[in-house]
């Protein structure tokens, strides 16, 4: 049994997302087409004799509980009641904050990696109920692919048959204060353009154009308004040959549909040329595991 392993912990972006509706609790109802992508994490296990030790290069990473990963170690010890600990060495090529989901990937991807790491499977219930507990984003990771998301985004249903297709992400490397963009979002303005049943089909089908067409994100209009240099870099992105573009999540990260690898390659060159200051990345959708 190997004292250390190495994982990949993916990102993930959103190619539908509606706000249906505040709840009591505070949190918001939507449905969301979640995407997982090819850009990832490289996350590092290694057993210690006790304790949690996040280790990283990356400054703008918690080291204590307030790093999602951090939690899940110390939720998979309480739920498996192994007396060891672990040290996490988290390789980041996920921008932070980003509206890609990364930090959510790494919970789900270190419980999953204790499970292996310690050869103790917890049951499938209680990995959910723990990832649940973590964050809205943390369940999909679990099982990533592509899947239809609903309440806060934590009911899944997986989404089968999907078509690869590539993408060029654009982050301008500000940060974007999720609390903030939903509280100012105003849900009595008239719902959006997209369609999520056409969404739902041109991804199974490879419709690439209908697909583009039919990308919603209700957290969009909010964050570009905010944030204005985000207005031509969406518009960029078309100019450049994506075919369609949109704010992942609550931002700031942008994506743009690429019809093939190498015009995504392209896009990403015009976009450095004109927005030097922004980190850029190539990358594939992920359609299963």
């Amino acid at each position: 049994m190997s004292d250390s392993i190495a994982i990949l912990s993916p990102a993930k972006v959103n190619l539908y997302l509606e706000v249906l509706r505040k709840r009591e609790d505070g949190y918001h109802d939507i449905e969301t087409v979640f995407q997982e992508i090819t850009l990832a994490d490289e996350i590092f296990l290694e057993k210690i004799s006790s304790g949690i030790e996040i280790v990283s290069e990356n400054p703008d990473i918690p080291r204590g509980p307030s790093n999602l990963a951090f939690s899940a170690a110390q939720a998979f010890f309480e739920a498996s009641k192994i007396k060891k600990g672990v040290r996490i060495r988290i390789q980041k090529n996920i921008p932070v904050a980003a509206g890609l989901g990364g930090g959510s990937s790494n919970a789900a991807w270190t419980l999953q990696g204790l499970e292996r790491l310690f050869q103790m499977r917890l049951p499938p219930e209680k990995s959910f109920q723990i990832a649940q507990s973590l964050g809205a984003d943390v369940p999909f990771f679990l099982t990533g692919g592509t899947a239809l998301g609903r309440g806060i985004g934590d009911i899944l249903e997986e989404v089968k048959g999907v078509k690869p297709f590539s993408l060029v992400l654009v982050n301008p490397r500000f940060k974007v204060p999720t609390p903030e963009v939903y509280g100012k979002l105003n849900l009595t303005l008239t719902q959006g353009a997209g369609d999520l049943k056409i969404v739902l089909g041109a991804l199974k089908e490879g419709r690439l154009g209908d697909l583009a067409s039919n990308l919603l994100n209700r957290l969009e209009d909010v964050v570009l308004k905010k944030f204005p240099p985000l207005v031509s870099m969406k518009e960029m992105l078309r100019r450049a040959g994506a075919v369609g573009s949109l704010l992942s999540g609550s931002g700031p990260t942008l994506f743009g549909l690429a019809p093939s690898q190498t015009s995504a390659c392209e896009i990403r060159k015009i976009i450095q040329s004109e927005f030097p200051e922004c980190w850029t990345c190539v990358c594939e959708t992920r359609v299963g595991r």
